[in-house]
């Protein structure tokens, strides 16, 4: 079963492998479906490895200093990837050469697919209110990224966008502005549109809110977008490294079509 989180969560895969800080400005939503043969292509991306190890950070205790390590450890720009590998999605193959993605899926096999209210009530589940699809006899699948096979450096390959930057002050109290996209690939039987309320989650110091979805796609593969934009801010930045005092944060996660602003990245 599909849940809603496994996509909201492919931000934090993002994040942990590789947060990646990016600048994009959007003008359209990009591509938003494929028809039944999705032939994914492109440029791939590595995280830049910065000259500061955490350790080098960790060691940090004036403020301003902190700043200006942290954002370089962050703000590191990402860079072409120029090798070659093998990539996989079940049965399905495709290869990175010379840095340049193809792979090529048509539609999934019948006994991959499973009901679209099995969706529905994951949307349910996850929080979301008066979740419905306009088509119930319709069917499902997602692919949320390719693997890489035979890698001891690689294991994932996804789509997406990270920005954000901290700023701190001298007494150390600090803000941080975050934006981060991920995008999955999802196959319907049928045109369909998925509608839901959104609903806040509040887990102690971080404050969620989803917003309401409202979904069409098309009949075959369609690029869903899951994006978050977030603040965080603490009386001291020591919180960033795990001790001190709390981290409070604010967000929101809104869930659209299209892939504008996104690119490959390798992890």
């Amino acid at each position: 079963m599909m849940n809603l989180r496994k996509i909201v969560g492919i931000i934090a895969v993002i994040a942990i492998l590789g947060f990646v800080f990016l600048s994009c400005e959007e003008e359209s939503a990009g591509t938003t479906s494929y028809g039944e043969t999705l032939k994914l292509s492109g440029q791939v991306f590595k995280a830049a490895e910065s000259n500061l190890s955490w350790t080098d950070i960790a060691a940090i205790n004036t403020a301003k200093d902190f700043e200006k390590a942290i954002n370089e450890y962050y703000n590191a720009d990402p860079v072409k990837f120029t090798g070659t590998v093998k990539v996989s999605y079940g049965e399905k193959e495709g290869t990175i050469t010379n840095g340049t993605l193809s792979f090529e899926m048509g539609a999934p096999n019948a006994d991959d697919l499973y009901a679209i209210n099995s969706y529905i009530e994951s949307l349910t589940e996850d929080g979301y209110k008066e979740a419905k699809v306009d088509k119930t006899d319709a069917k499902i699948y997602v692919l949320y990224g390719l693997q890489v096979k035979d890698s001891d450096d690689y294991n994932y390959v996804g789509r997406g966008k990270s920005s954000g930057k901290y700023s701190i002050k001298n007494d150390g109290s600090f803000t941080g502005k975050f934006n981060s996209d991920s995008i999955v690939y999802i196959y319907v039987t049928d045109a369909v549109k998925v509608t839901a309320k959104g609903y806040p989650d509040v887990d102690g110091l971080e404050t969620t809110t989803y917003k309401d979805i409202n979904l069409s796609l098309k009949k075959g593969w369609n690029v869903v977008k899951s994006s978050y934009s977030g603040d965080e801010k603490g009386t001291s930045f020591t919180s960033l490294l795990g001790v001190g005092t709390g981290v409070t944060s604010t967000g929101t996660v809104t869930i659209t079509t299209g892939d504008s602003g996104t690119q490959w990245m390798i992890h």
